[in-house]
């Protein structure tokens, strides 16, 4: 029976943007994902990607990866602010600029 890897593929680049929002490495079962391309004989690669889909399901399942991963990012701790937002634009690195009311 013939698989599609784009399921694969697709997951293991979504598994990979908490690491690229908080700069860390990539996450080692998704890096393995991207070994497994490198194999040139078909019975390796398919049993490399059965592996590593597993590997991605059991990271998933432990939630070991998870997209908005709360502890990833630092939690505000100031004092509480009160404006209204008067613009939401993003920089050349592609993050959100949000500017308030009072031009900050």
């Amino acid at each position: 029976m013939k698989k599609s890897l784009a399921p694969l593929v697709l997951a293991a680049s979504m598994l990979t943007l908490p690491a690229l929002a908080t700069g860390q490495d990539t996450p080692a079962v998704v890096t393995a994902v991207y070994q497994c391309r490198t194999l040139t004989d078909d019975a390796a690669r398919l049993a490399c990607f059965d592996k590593a889909a597993a590997d991605l399901e059991q990271a998933q399942n432990a939630r070991t990866l998870s997209f908005g991963d709360e502890d990833a990012f630092p939690r505000f701790e100031g004092a509480e602010l009160k404006s209204k937002i008067a613009a939401v634009s993003a920089n050349q690195a592609g993050r959100y600029v949000i500017t308030l009311a009072d031009g900050t």
